[in-house]
């Protein structure tokens, strides 16, 4: 009796999982370059580094998925408008959308070229800059497909690679812009919010240095009390393993230092909660 044959897998399913993990790959990269990114623009704004406190790589995604949700929103509606706008134009009116969309081209290229000579009007733009030289390059490549030149020629090959090369210029341009914003946005947001958050509570065995606006320090008269000195009017920006950062209530830029703890037994933090 012969014995049943097994059936073989596809012959895609290893080429489709080594695509499934690139991609995976190059999401989580993004993810974390973005992560970093905006922690280190939210560090700067309060004269920190980023680098001085070991950050996982956890804490970098974590970082970038609460501000990437919108961008990526707009990126799905503008594949599926671009998909829809090139089944109805494209397939109909094909060497006119060729003529309109290189003449868009040109024009968002020479915008974006000004924009850079003149850096006052580039740093107006702000963002606005990498994203018009992203559209410049993309709207460029969608001409070229729909009006190719001649396939496999050095000219084609070399002005495809230039036209992908500034779309991922341009594009990690814009992210890196985008990140730097958003990350100085949630320092501004945490300043804005500190005077109604929880006040945080040092309990100090000796008098330390600790000082701002907003803050106030108790001497605990009870002979029996492990600690002596109780400080108040804190917030807590950042914990590590082994340190505290913290900032007073009325934290102002500026005007206003942070404070770095260690955290050990001759310090208590209690938090409490308004």
């Amino acid at each position: 009796m012969s014995s049943p044959e097994v059936a073989e897998p596809p012959s895609w399913w290893p080429r489709g999982l080594v695509t499934l993990f690139s991609e995976l790959a190059a999401i989580g990269a993004v993810l974390y370059y973005f992560g970093w990114a905006s922690s280190q623009a939210t560090f700067a704004y309060f004269g920190l580094n980023v680098r001085w406190f070991e950050l996982s790589t956890t804490d970098y995604v974590m970082q970038s998925l609460q501000s990437v949700f919108d961008p990526f929103l707009w990126l799905c509606a503008a594949t599926v408008l671009a998909t829809y706008l090139h089944g109805r134009l494209a397939t109909r009116f094909r060497r006119r959308t060729v003529t309109v969309v290189r003449a868009a081209a040109g024009i968002l290229a020479a915008v974006a070229c000004f924009a850079y000579i003149y850096p006052r009007f580039g740093y107006a733009l702000d963002i606005g800059l990498p994203l018009l030289m992203t559209a410049a390059a993309g709207a460029a490549a969608y001409a070229d497909h729909l009006a190719p030149l001649a396939t496999g020629s050095p000219v084609a090959r070399g002005r495809a690679a230039a036209l992908v090369g500034v779309c991922l210029l341009g594009g990690f341009w814009a992210l890196s812009l985008y990140a730097e914003d958003e990350g100085e946005g949630i320092a501004r947001s945490f300043v804005g919010a500190a005077p109604h958050a929880a006040d945080v509570l040092v309990y100090s065995k000796e008098r330390i240095a600790v000082a701002g606006t907003g803050v106030s320090v108790l001497d605990i008269p009870a002979k029996d009390s492990h600690y002596r000195f109780r400080y108040a009017g804190l917030r807590i920006l950042l914990h590590t393993k082994d340190r505290f950062v913290l900032v007073p209530a009325l934290w102002q830029r500026g005007r206003d230092t942070v404070i770095v703890l260690p955290d050990g037994d001759d310090l208590r933090i209690d938090v409490l909660a308004r």
